[in-house]
């Protein structure tokens, strides 16, 4: 087993409860099966067609800063991003680092049913929704850096449209990172358009100091 993915193996070992404990049931049901799947396929390498040029490895290999414990990143998205495109109307919200900012809610009315918010909100308002579509596409891939993801991810972002609903406004999803130190982000992003379902999801990312960040999504 190559080093870098010993050191993720190790670290999700040594901290799963700590991970699980501030994520719900449903992320962490799925985390032993992503840890199985990382120990026997590792992070992809240069030798796969599908990463022939690009050192995966590479990327992973520092000593990233993670926030398994959930500590609050002082930083209102509100205040300091600023979509530049021109007349630009969406439902906007955003995620910081790997977690759904809920400090400050968009003041908009979403047609019935539909849900725009937080993964971990998702799972305990709707488990049900959750657990049938939650990990079904990604885990699909024998992928080791989408295993990571499901070992490590303790949020993200849900777009739900029920059957028949349409969503005419788009919704624009801005994920802003900020750390002081290098640092690795692990989130997840579920939409789930059921039958005759129609919404536009726009998505924006924005770095907000020098540092290296490695986002996982």
């Amino acid at each position: 087993m190559e080093e870098t993915t010993k050191q993720y193996i190790d670290l999700f070992e040594q901290n799963k409860g700590l991970i699980d404990k501030y994520a719900p049931l449903i992320l962490n049901g799925r985390r032993d099966a992503a840890l199985t799947m990382l120990k026997g396929t590792g992070l992809p390498s240069s030798k796969e067609e599908a990463f022939a040029h690009t050192d995966v490895q590479a990327f992973f290999a520092p000593d990233y800063g993670l926030n398994l414990r959930r500590l609050e990143i002082p930083v209102n998205p509100y205040e300091v991003f600023r979509c530049d495109v021109p007349n630009l109307s969406t439902f906007l919200y955003f995620m910081v680092n790997d977690a759904f900012y809920t400090k400050e809610q968009p003041s908009v009315k979403l047609p019935e049913g539909v849900y725009a918010g937080s993964l971990k909100q998702f799972a305990e308002l709707m488990p049900q929704i959750a657990e049938k579509y939650y990990d079904r596409q990604a885990s699909q891939k024998a992928d080791g850096a989408v295993a990571l993801n499901t070992m490590f991810t303790q949020d993200g972002f849900v777009l739900y449209v029920p059957k028949n609903v349409k969503v005419d406004k788009p919704i624009q999803l801005v994920n802003v990172l900020g750390s002081e130190i290098d640092f690795l982000v692990n989130r997840r992003i579920l939409v789930i358009l059921e039958q005759h379902a129609e919404a536009k999801l726009l998505l924006c990312d924005h770095a907000m100091n020098p540092v290296n960040f490695l986002a996982n999504q």
